[in-house]
């Protein structure tokens, strides 16, 4: 077959046997491959580099030298790396360059193998490297990958871990709170009756499904970004993730404006639980930002009264938005401690913390899923007067009407 498509293509008896010569004496392998994917032809280095004998290597599949044979094919023109299978089963890396063509209605395939690893012929150094150093070279390399590899799966189960634990423990302390709240109130019934009130039902059975659905996500996969997304109306989370700041003793004193507009339902996309932790996050901070600004809050802080500091007409946290651009913008503002221009931004890297019992990896968490989610969050200052956190998230969505506040 070989011979026809010399001779259709006018290549005459000298001019084909110097191309013979040429092929023969070539030092890569050169193999001519059928439209079936059988070997047709092999030269003298075929035989060399892949330990067959040339009658042994006509007729065999390409699949049986190259693990991805017939894919390989399909990439005409072009140089690629590939494993080469010898006819012992040991395998070695090469360049494999296909070039394809037509004759009688079918096409054919030339492919030309150069070795990447082992030496031609007797020659005991390979671009200035023994075969053995190499080898050595390239399994070292391998493994170190595999290391590195290891090592990034250990990062982000870690991450998943610290973000779940930190999480839960921001939804365990409001249900913590109001079995507080029922112990000290159980001989009360007048007070007992307030905690049946439906916000603090309402906040509980929140918490609550927010935890199992953390759990669901985290038993699914080490990230939580494999969960489903959604589209989320804005406005409802920030109202759901506003009902445990009531919650506790010092909780209820803090007076909260939520000016978000309501006259229109703005929607993103994204995983509710992850939402739920950027909002739940900033809303915690902006609460002990306040109380660490007016504290300290012991027993004998509301005993002597100093509670009423906080019986201001300001209030200590502001919640507003609007729509910039393509994004909605959230802003979370505090009347707590001023944030120094120089820790606005290390406030958001790994275990920075100004509490004495905060983890340094809730604000970690938010800027990382809000960047996950196609936005930012940053810190501003809020006047002369604590801080402003702001929430920039994509916007998918704008429903005229407003939502309904029961």
């Amino acid at each position: 077959m070989v011979l026809k498509f010399m001779n259709k293509n006018n290549i005459n008896d000298k001019s084909g046997n110097h191309f013979q010569r040429l092929v023969e004496t070539a030092r890569d392998a050169i193999l001519v491959i059928d439209h079936k994917g059988s070997v047709m032809y092999c030269n003298n280095a075929s035989t060399r580099l892949l330990g067959y004998t040339s009658d042994e290597i006509i007729g065999i599949n390409v699949g049986k030298l190259f693990p991805k044979g017939w894919d390989l094919l399909q990439r005409e023109t072009k140089v690629s790396e590939s494993l080469v299978v010898k006819k012992d089963g040991s395998r070695f890396p090469a360049e494999v360059t296909v070039s394809g063509y037509d004759f009688d209605n079918l096409r054919y395939f030339m492919a030309m193998v150069r070795d990447n690893l082992y030496q031609h012929r007797d020659e005991d150094i390979y671009d200035n490297e023994s075969y053995s150093y190499r080898q050595a070279k390239i399994e070292v390399e391998t493994l170190l990958r595999q290391k590195d590899l290891l090592i990034r799966q250990q990062d982000q189960i870690f991450e998943m871990y610290v973000y779940s634990a930190h999480t839960l423990k921001n939804y365990l302390s409001t249900i913590i709170t109001f079995f507080e709240l029922l112990k000290r109130r159980k001989n009360n019934p007048e007070k007992l009756s307030d905690l049946l009130e439906e916000d603090y039902i309402e906040s509980l059975d929140f918490e609550l499904k927010n935890m199992y659905d953390l759990l669901i996500s985290v038993l699914k996969s080490t990230t939580v970004n494999n969960v489903e997304e959604n589209d989320l109306n804005v406005y409802e989370y920030i109202k759901k993730n506003l009902l445990p700041l009531r919650m506790g003793k010092k909780s209820s004193y803090l007076k909260v404006e939520n000016n978000f507009p309501c006259d229109k339902q703005y929607y993103i996309r994204g995983i509710a639980v992850n939402l739920n932790t950027i909002l739940r996050n900033v809303f915690n901070n902006a609460r002990d930002e306040v109380i660490m600004h007016y504290g300290p809050w012991d027993d004998a802080f509301y005993a002597e009264g100093n509670i009423k500091m906080l019986e201001t007409e300001e209030s200590h946290i502001i919640i507003d938005g609007h729509v910039n651009g393509n994004n909605v913008l959230i802003t979370i503002s505090n009347r707590g401690r001023l944030i120094p221009d120089d820790k606005k931004e290390s406030i958001f890297e790994k275990g920075v913390t100004f509490k004495t019992t905060g983890t340094g990896y809730g604000l970690t968490d938010c800027r990382k899923i809000a960047g996950e989610m196609g936005g930012k969050i940053w810190a501003e200052d809020f006047g002369d007067k604590g801080a402003t956190f702001c929430i920039q998230l994509p916007l998918v969505n704008v429903i005229e009407g407003g939502v309904i506040d029961d």
